[in-house]
């Protein structure tokens, strides 16, 4: 039962590592290689990096748990895994209400009926 347990627990993290890394470089190619360059890219590239940031520490402490690691980081190392975790959801959160800003502000009319 923990053998089925922790490989379910694998896989979830597994698949969104593979995603994010993906629009990751998807954006860090685009950004780099394409002479227009966008604000929005930047800020896609920081939000993804940011959910990968979160992945790895609040996904696999759960699959090390799920396989029957314990303490495995001891007193320092958990220190730094939460840290980075609430690092990460700051930054997550503060991004994408950047991007939802910068998305508002592209799709505004550039005149106003109101005045």
């Amino acid at each position: 039962m923990n053998i089925a347990k922790g490989t379910i627990f694998l896989l979830l993290p597994g698949l969104g590592m593979v995603g994010n890394l993906y629009v990751f470089v998807n954006y860090v190619w685009t950004f780099f290689l394409n002479a227009e360059k966008k604000p929005i890219h930047i800020i896609l590239i920081h939000l993804t990096f940011t959910y990968i940031i979160m992945i790895l520490t609040k996904g696999m402490p759960q699959v090390m748990v799920a396989f029957g690691v314990k303490n495995f980081l001891h007193d320092t190392g958990c220190k730094m895994v939460i840290f980075l975790g609430r690092v990460a959801r700051g930054l997550s959160i503060s991004t994408y209400s950047l991007l939802t800003v910068v998305q508002a502000i592209t799709i505004s009319p550039r005149t106003s009926v109101c005045g």
